[in-house]
This record gives C-alpha cells, structure tokens and sequence, in this order.
C-alpha cells in the first residue's frame, strides 16, 4: 500500500499533467477544426455533387 502522503503526491502529478494536456487540446483544437472545415465542403461536394448532376 502506497503510504497517504505517495496518494496526495501521485495525485498532484496526475493533476499537473491533466491540465498540461487540457492546455495541449486547447491549443490544438482550432487546428484540427481548421482542417475539418477546410476539408469539409470537398468531401461533401464529391459526395453530394455526384447526386445532383
């Protein structure tokens, strides 16, 4: 058994690197919808522009 103080100690950590990756995902997150949107209208175009012509 980890003694309490290895617990509080684990559990910091664990914190401290949660919100390095929440920082992370923010900061990666316009990018990624960035490309979605980007790639969006061609694949819905290829889609959908087959059915209308």
């Amino acid at each position: 058994m980890l003694k309490f103080s290895d617990q509080v100690q684990a559990q910091e950590q664990l914190e401290k690197e949660n919100a390095q990756l929440k920082a992370r995902v923010q900061e990666l997150e316009p990018m990624v919808h960035g490309a979605a949107e980007a790639a969006l209208p061609k694949t819905v175009w290829r889609f959908f522009g087959k059915k209308q012509a």
